[in-house]
């Protein structure tokens, strides 16, 4: 049997088979076909794209020249013209043209200085206007109390029959020309007395035994009925010091036109003190009564310009004074016990055991007696001035002038100068009095 007819016939199955072979060896063989060409027409597509790119940055460069040209054309052709308009002639309507604008101005810029002068005229105005907000009211009710005492003078001097003759003399402008003079040098002046003592012609009966001026004193007599003063007495309580009071300062404040109220206990003084215009506060060796309330009043009375005597002794009679000056003036307070008795005399400058002459409450003073038990002060501020230092040179009597925040106010470290036995030590009464004169501010 031969080999040929020993081999079985192929099944329909196995041709299947060997077709599906042949076709998948022909897929594999033309794969690599497929992604050349895919390559190939990605690598055609990347020259197209960048050479698009190209064209319009091309594009957009021949875009930037030409207005780059236009721009310094325009500007060339400006330049030309403005130069070839400065070099032709004006014409006689340019010039018109040219001559109102000039006007113009000229109308604007005074205008400008009239308004910056208005502008300066208001602002000089507003701080005028804040100056005298800021003047103390203490000024003002001076500037009244002057009026008042100068009707006063006219008064007494030309006798009118009643108030509205008075007021017309006073105030209408058609008033007698003497009389108007009268009002011109009608001033402070004429309410103390500013005579100078002729030292080389003084007579012997001039001086009284303790070598001051017999009856020189600051004040004129009459002269201040227009002030009212609160005495605080809280050193004595009681009918005795009042009588003694009465005939020692009080009759000297009398004499000069003072009224005056004294009262005991400190809830009283607080709650009369702000209807007058000067106040002593005597101390006590402690404080009785409403301590806030009392400081509060204190601080407006002040505060309103009105005038403050503060009297102290030796340690512990300081109670009311330091209550005071350790409230309204940093910490400030009076201490000490030095026992005095001594005289202290007028100096160009006050100095140890001596006083201040050219102040005013040295007015008709020599010699001045310190007082007995005398305190110090500690601390002292900055508004307070030493007018005298006793004989221990510690400061004796201090003064501060008016500012913002208070009146005038007078220390004295020794309230024993107001004792009976003591008064007509020497100048002690001439002091009180020039002393309670000045703080009524009318005098330097």
């Amino acid at each position: 049997m031969s080999q040929e007819q020993n081999q079985k016939p192929e099944s329909t199955e196995d041709n299947q088979q060997k077709i599906q072979e042949l076709n998948s060896q022909q897929e594999i063989q033309q794969l690599p076909d497929i992604q050349n060409q895919q390559f190939q027409q990605q690598t055609q597509q990347i020259p197209y794209q960048q050479q698009q790119q190209h064209q319009l940055q091309k594009q957009q460069k021949q875009q930037l020249q030409q207005q780059q040209q236009g721009f310094f054309q325009n500007l060339g052709q400006n330049i030309t013209n403005m130069f070839s308009r400065r070099s032709q002639p004006p014409t006689q309507q340019q010039q018109q043209q040219q001559q109102q604008q000039q006007q113009q101005q000229q109308l604007q810029n005074f205008q400008q200085n009239i308004y910056q002068q208005q502008e300066i005229q208001q602002q000089q105005q507003q701080q005028q206007q804040q100056q005298q907000c800021q003047i103390p009211q203490v000024s003002r009710k001076r500037a009244a109390i002057k009026q008042n005492l100068r009707s006063k003078m006219v008064q007494q001097k030309y006798q009118f029959s009643n108030l509205q003759e008075e007021e017309r003399a006073v105030y209408n402008e058609n008033v007698p020309q003497q009389l108007q003079q009268q009002q011109k040098v009608v001033d402070f002046n004429d309410f103390i007395n500013i005579k100078q003592v002729d030292e080389d012609n003084l007579e012997p009966a001039q001086l009284d035994e303790n070598f001051n001026y017999k009856n020189v004193f600051l004040g004129k007599e009459g002269m201040f009925q227009d002030y009212k003063m609160i005495i605080g007495q809280f050193y004595y309580q009681g009918e005795n010091f009042k009588e003694g009071f009465l005939k020692t300062a009080g009759n000297e404040l009398k004499r000069i036109g003072f009224k005056f109220d004294i009262v005991y206990s400190e809830d009283e003084f607080s709650k009369k003190c702000m209807d007058y215009d000067i106040a002593y506060v005597i101390s006590n060796t402690c404080f009785s009564g409403n301590q806030s309330q009392f400081l509060e009043k204190i601080g407006q009375f002040m505060k309103a310009g009105k005038s403050l005597y503060i009297w102290a002794d030796n340690t512990p009679y300081t109670a009311h004074s330091n209550l005071i000056l350790q409230k309204y003036f940093d910490g400030m307070y009076l201490e000490g016990h030095y026992y005095g008795g001594n005289i202290v005399q007028a100096g160009e400058k006050a100095s140890k055991s001596s006083f201040d002459f050219d102040h005013s409450m040295a007015y008709g003073l020599n010699n001045l007696h310190e007082g007995i038990t005398i305190c110090h002060p500690v601390k002292l501020h900055k508004d307070f001035e030493i007018f005298g230092y006793n004989s221990n040179n510690e400061p004796l009597i201090l003064y501060s002038e008016e500012n913002e925040n208070h009146g005038r106010i007078v220390i004295d470290t020794g309230f024993t100068k107001l004792y009976p036995e003591f008064w007509r030590n020497a100048g002690t009464h001439q002091y009180i009095s020039n002393a309670t004169v000045w703080l009524t501010g009318i005098v330097m």
